[in-house]
């Protein structure tokens, strides 16, 4: 909804898995028509560093934009499984957010999964960001993540 409306730039919607990434461009395909279909573009995003990189230099060929190499807003939802991905996660968001852009993440109490909020919001901390809670309705925790000022690592 939030892409459909937009008025300003580009939005990129992304996932890793191959199969839901297939689904995705066919949801871009069928929804997203006329103008706004224009802006929208699907892509494999695997995280980490590297690979956003990787993502990075591949966004920017693609497209005629200069300012491809950060975004103001990066939306997540439903995306943490295990704990091992939460360190790639935040490389991922350091390397795509601009220094004034926000990161929306939906989290789910209700799922039985293994990576606490908590285990998250102490990731994003050690990553270089300052949160805050914006929504909570039916177990589904909306944070706010921006860059933190007074952090001393230069983002």
């Amino acid at each position: 909804l939030c892409a459909h409306s937009s008025d300003n730039g580009r939005v990129v919607v992304t996932d890793g898995d191959t199969d839901a990434l297939v689904k995705l461009r066919d949801n871009v395909a069928r929804h997203c028509i006329g103008d706004s279909g224009s802006k929208i573009s699907s892509h494999q995003l695997l995280w980490g560093q590297e690979t956003t990189l990787q993502f990075l230099e591949r966004y920017a060929a693609s497209t005629s934009s200069s300012s491809s190499s950060s975004f103001d807003i990066l939306l997540a939802s439903d995306v943490v499984y295990v704990n091992t991905i939460l360190p790639p996660l935040f490389e991922t968001v350091q390397t795509l957010l601009r220094k004034n852009g926000i990161f929306l993440f939906a989290y789910c109490s209700r799922r039985q999964v293994p990576v606490t909020i908590d285990m998250v919001l102490e990731q994003a901390t050690k990553a270089g960001f300052v949160y805050k809670l914006v929504e909570e309705r039916d177990g589904i925790f909306i944070y706010q993540f921006q860059w933190d000022t007074h952090d001393d690592t230069g983002h």
